[in-house]
């Protein structure tokens, strides 16, 4: 089981905490990218700790990863 995120800034905040794990992306009508993440418990407390704003991150890290999922979607593109 996995906790599907399809927003680019919390999946990378995910990935900043290097307490979950990208499993794998799913591209959907072109557009839209969804990312797995792994364990879903964690990961799902990750998100309310977002959501409730009590998360933390550096923000270098933080856009190191955003930029390294943009590679992954449009890497995928051509």
């Amino acid at each position: 089981m996995y906790t599907v995120v399809k927003d680019i800034g919390i999946a990378a905040f995910l990935l900043t905490t290097e307490k979950v794990r990208l499993v794998k992306t799913e591209r959907k009508n072109g557009n839209l990218v969804l990312f797995f993440f792994s364990p879903k418990s964690t990961a799902d407390q990750l998100i309310d700790t977002y959501w409730s704003d009590t998360a933390s991150a550096p923000p270098r890290k933080l856009f190191a990863s955003q930029r390294s999922l943009k590679d992954l979607i449009f890497g995928s593109l051509t």
